[in-house]
């Protein structure tokens, strides 16, 4: 889509929000993202998340009951899902379920699939598969560090040589599968500002797509009372590096997300009318919603059974809405990004900033080569 065109889709979507909030509850939104926890079993052991110090839920939702879920028509405008765990490829029926949800989302909808690479092999089976299936598909894989860096920071040895052996793989398949999106995914914190150099430089490298996100301590990441102490101390040491992680950032070339990160790392984070419970919302693996990553906490009830457009008129849902509306805000890349083309004009500031950098960037381009 070009410029034009996305300006006229942001300033569409602004005008439906708007009717939204004129009407009130007689015009409901309609979901259009999602992120969905297919499993919380984890097979890594992040020294800055605690996920996979948790016992896994035993109830995660069934392949019926996921054809349930997807086959009522209410996901049916959904144009990009985020695949997610845990990590998801320790689920056994992956491939299946991700194929029902491709029969009941908006046609050619971006499928985007995250992996920590331990598996790489089963990844590369599911990823094929999709393919084969016409699947819009992205897959993204975590790396925080190279070689030992990489293996501390995951706390599994041998796992950056498992990583470097899936996107060698997957670079074999971009060139068999033109549609196929390939991007390393960088989480910055304190632990890793360190590596971020190397990280990026080795992405470039290979050519693919580098997504550097904010470690942030959202409860989804299970941050429980038992790690509270340590993780006290860690984010002080992310208060005292703040600089440091702010020169990294700086060093990326003009994007949406490098304005979104460096203004909350300047304590400035963007105010902006969140989207989550209107426009998406996180589907946990046994069939709970939670508004987001940072309120993973909150149950806003359980989808694996029941009338889903009555739900979403619920009481719970609407309690869901009143706490994202309170909400500080975030630099999660994905809940900003579609939040965006919810409501645009709180990132008109941004938007310019980035363009108003890459006409700079070209025109110093230029008069070198004159």
């Amino acid at each position: 889509m070009n410029k034009l065109g996305r300006t006229i889709k942001y300033i569409f979507n602004a005008g439906k929000t708007l009717l939204g909030k004129i009407l009130g509850g007689l015009v409901q939104p309609q979901i259009e993202y999602l992120f969905w926890e297919v499993t919380d079993l984890c097979n890594s052991r992040c020294i800055q998340c605690n996920i996979w110090q948790n016992k896994p839920s035993g109830d995660i939702l069934t392949l019926a009951e996921v054809e349930n879920i997807f086959s009522s028509g209410f996901f049916r405008h959904v144009k990009e899902v985020i695949i997610s765990g845990g990590e998801p490829i320790l689920l056994p029926d992956l491939e299946a379920k991700l194929l029902v949800m491709q029969k009941y989302i908006r046609p050619n909808a971006l499928v985007s699939f995250s992996t920590n690479g331990l598996l790489p092999d089963k990844v590369l089976k599911v990823v094929e598969a999709c393919l084969r299936n016409k699947m819009n598909l992205a897959v993204g894989v975590s790396l925080d560090g190279i070689g030992e860096h990489h293996d501390r920071i995951r706390g599994v040895k041998g796992n950056f040589e498992k990583v470097e052996y899936l996107l060698g793989k997957l670079f074999e398949l971009r060139r068999a599968y033109k549609g196929l999106k390939v991007l390393v995914g960088y989480t910055l914190s304190s632990n890793t500002v360190d590596y971020m150099p190397e990280v990026k430089k080795y992405v470039e490298g290979l050519g693919m797509d580098f997504a550097p996100q904010m470690y942030e301590e959202f409860t989804f990441y299970k941050l429980t009372d038992k790690v509270k102490n340590s993780y006290d101390e860690f984010s002080i040491d992310m208060v005292k590096k703040r600089d440091k992680m702010r020169q990294q950032v700086e060093t990326l070339g003009p994007c949406f997300q490098k304005e979104i990160l460096l203004r909350f790392l300047q304590d400035k984070p963007l105010r902006y009318n969140c989207a989550s419970m209107r426009k998406f919302f996180v589907l946990r693996a046994n069939g709970d919603v939670s508004p987001c990553l940072r309120f993973a906490h909150i149950r806003l009830g359980n989808i694996r059974s029941g009338n889903l457009k009555e739900w979403w008129r619920s009481q719970e849902v609407r309690k869901g809405r009143a706490i994202v509306d309170k909400c500080p805000g975030c630099s999660n890349t994905w809940g900003t990004l579609w939040s965006m083309e919810h409501w645009f004009p709180p990132f008109i500031n941004v938007a310019a900033t980035v363009m108003l950098t890459k006409a700079a960037a070209g025109a110093k381009a230029l008069f070198r080569r004159t």
